[in-house]
């Protein structure tokens, strides 16, 4: 391996030990770099240049680890993208790119229609069957082998990396812009291994095996995922797609495949916290190390409720993708900063806080805007100079968030300066949400706000004014029905609301805290069980009632995710005065099943 990562190539594990291990297959080291010389085979013999990115789009965990990984030690630049995205975000974001390779699942290419100028494309799969979009992209370039990938790669002899310069790109990861145009944030390799380093040390992390379901398009899913599992000569654990009624299976595989580190969101760990009780003993094991939160605050009475419950450390940190993941942590012991209820003290980083005139406050005891300098700091973002001028000097980066600082240092987040509402660990730009409702001809004004909730720490929800002339035809379910069209995954509301009209300030402007106290719970109060229950459904769901099916699965149910689960679970308690058990809430797999739970509380 080339000198970028040496240190990578000191920690290297063994060819056959186990690198991956998901719920239908594994990857080994070897795997991996063998993958990571056939690669830069592949791409050497397609003619793509170092700093033309490779994009890679799919749901499989396996072959995203064995894409990113394998392009990123070859020595070229790796973008991935979320494989749920909409068309019409895809191609804001790949038409901003100057793609070398484009290796994506058979459904996002469909999704796609082959309207984006790639000059090498390769689905992932079984070459066998072409889909529509890889038929109409093949038309216009050389087909770049057969099988699909990883097939593909059977055809190349493994040659050695590239001889890159720390400097060089080698990850571009998209995020949530405050405008709603989504920032692309390039990482260089010299980032990448300080930072790999930094939570080697900061947790831990020597043959680590690290459980993290986190998505694999996210800074904390990758970095702290496959990135870090190589870097550290370890193997990462990924035993499926994290849902509500498989949170037995995904605890159960700490304790079968010896976890040391589980990487994840307060989300999931007040999911764990409620409903996980059953399952503590997953923890207890002469392996498991601790929990790492990431991506979000950490409300004090869950992280001490985690620990106690479970017996086992949480740790917490404080970071953005600009900074790779984190830059201030509270780690597991006090020589690590530990401090419950604080994201603890920077670790191989400055950090400063600002006043409303971007100075540096020289006082201890103080509060501002956060500021951090350090070897890990993004290269900027793409094609976007005034934007990085903006929060980047080229020494220190300002991330628009709050803090307070006491007398020994700790930090505490305690607000942002721009509207980013942060719902299960992801941000989401409120001004994305109004330009997409605003695009439907029914919608003449939008304003969406962050509603505040134990388990997501904000629920992402529009209110809308509608034209008249649509009143008969245009409802909430409308809106929702079209926000699904035009977004994707939290950026879409778990609500839309249609009101007279929307609060203002006096002097005109959308006022977001009187959007947020009008907004209060759905009354469901009327009707029997079954009626209440329907419109309930319908509501969290986002669909009509007569679209309710009370025996359909959750996966046939459009809008039926983790967080509706959990909202609807809250919503049925809060307006029947019950308590479903952890085995009630598990156990859902229909509304027919919250029935018998609402009649099983109520006897």
């Amino acid at each position: 391996m080339t000198g970028w990562n040496r240190e990578w190539t000191e920690r290297m594990a063994p060819d056959r030990e186990p690198f991956l291990i998901t719920d239908r297959t594994r990857l080994t080291h070897g795997d991996v770099r063998l993958a990571a010389g056939q690669i830069g085979a592949w791409l050497d013999a397609l003619g793509v240049r170092p700093e033309q990115p490779v994009v890679g789009i799919t749901s499989d965990p396996v072959e995203m680890a064995r894409l990113s990984i394998g392009v990123v030690l070859a020595g070229y630049c790796f973008v991935p993208l979320n494989p749920s995205a909409t068309a019409s975000e895809l191609a804001g974001i790949l038409s901003r790119l100057d793609i070398g390779l484009l290796v994506a699942d058979r459904a996002v290419l469909d999704r796609i229609e082959g309207r984006y100028d790639v000059p090498h494309v390769e689905a992932i799969g079984s070459g066998n069957e072409k889909s529509l979009a890889d038929r109409l992209l093949r038309r216009r370039t050389e087909p770049t082998g057969v099988g699909g990938f990883p097939a593909v790669l059977e055809a190349y002899d493994p040659v050695e990396p590239l001889d890159a310069e720390p400097s060089s790109l080698a990850l571009i990861l998209f995020t949530s812009g405050s405008s709603g145009v989504p920032k692309g944030v390039q990482l260089s390799r010299r980032a990448i291994v300080v930072h790999l380093d930094s939570l080697r040390r900061a947790f831990d992390h020597e043959r680590s095996v690290i459980h993290n379901l986190l998505p694999l398009h996210h800074a904390d899913g990758l970095v702290q995922g496959p990135l870090l599992a190589y870097a550290v000569g370890g193997r990462l654990v990924r035993p499926g797609d994290f849902t509500v009624g498989r949170l037995p299976q995904l605890l159960d595989a700490i304790y079968t495949h010896r976890v040391t580190h589980m990487v994840t969101v307060p989300t999931v760990l007040s999911l764990v916290n409620r409903l996980g009780t059953d399952f503590s003993d997953a923890f207890v094991s002469g392996d498991f190390r601790m929990v790492i939160s990431n991506a979000a605050p950490l409300p004090e009475r869950l992280w001490r409720e985690v620990e106690e419950r479970f017996g086992v450390i949480v740790c917490n940190s404080y970071g953005l993708t600009e900074t790779v993941t984190s830059s201030v942590l509270s780690g597991p012991d006090e020589a690590r900063h530990r401090r419950i209820g604080t994201v603890g003290r920077p670790f191989d980083a400055d950090v400063i806080l600002l006043d409303t005139d971007g100075e540096e406050i020289s006082e201890m005891v103080a509060e501002g805007e956060i500021a951090i300098r350090g070897e890990h700091l993004f290269s900027g973002y793409l094609d976007n100079e005034t934007l990085t001028s903006e929060v980047f000097d080229g020494m220190t980066f300002r991330t628009g968030d709050i803090g307070q600082r006491d007398a020994e240092g700790y930090l505490r987040i305690v607000g942002r300066n721009s509207r980013m509402i942060i719902t299960g660990g992801q941000n989401v730009a409120p001004d994305q949400v109004d330009a997409a409702l605003l695009r439907h001809p029914a919608i003449t004004e939008a304003a969406t706000v962050g509603l505040d909730d134990e388990v997501w720490g904000q629920r992402v929800v529009a209110v809308i004014t509608v034209d008249p002339t649509f009143s008969t035809t245009f409802d909430e379910t409308s809106a929702l029905a079209h926000c699904r069209t035009v977004l994707s995954g939290a950026s879409v509301p778990r609500a839309v609301v249609v009101v007279p009209e929307i609060p203002r300030t006096g002097v005109g402007k959308i006022d977001p805290a009187a959007v947020v106290a009008m907004l209060s719970t759905p009354d469901v109060s009327a009707g029997d069980t079954v009626s209440a229950l329907r419109q309930l459904a319908a509501r969290v769901f986002g669909i009509r009632p007569e679209q309710i099916d009370l025996f359909a699965s959750p996966a046939d149910t459009e809008g039926w995710d983790s967080i509706a689960h959990m909202e609807l679970v809250t919503l049925v308690e809060e307006r029947w005065g019950i308590e479903l058990t952890n085995t009630d809430v598990i156990g859902i797999a229909s509304l027919d099943d919250v029935i018998a739970c609402i009649e099983r509380a109520s006897t």
